[in-house]
């Protein structure tokens, strides 16, 4: 005998969660320290469609070294 499943009633049975995307982060933390990093984060966009990525980094780097401090978060890499 097949037994057949109603999807609306399982559906009805389910919960709201405790749980939402502040439960996960902390997100006044994280506009924080984005903030101090604003600045470096946007010059490094410059990068974005580079015929020379490499060459740019360099030029950049050498103009603008503070941008250094921001290359771990892009390769998300914890430097702690």
């Amino acid at each position: 005998m097949k037994q057949t499943r109603n999807f609306d009633e399982w559906l009805s049975t389910m919960t709201d969660t405790v749980a939402d995307w502040t439960y996960y982060t902390d997100f006044p933390k994280v506009y924080k320290n984005v903030s101090s990093i604003k600045v470096a984060l946007n010059i490094m966009n410059s990068l974005i469609g580079s015929k020379n990525i490499q060459e740019d980094f360099l030029d950049l780097y050498q103009n603008y070294p503070e941008i250094l401090k921001v290359v771990p978060l892009l390769i998300a890499k914890r430097l702690r």
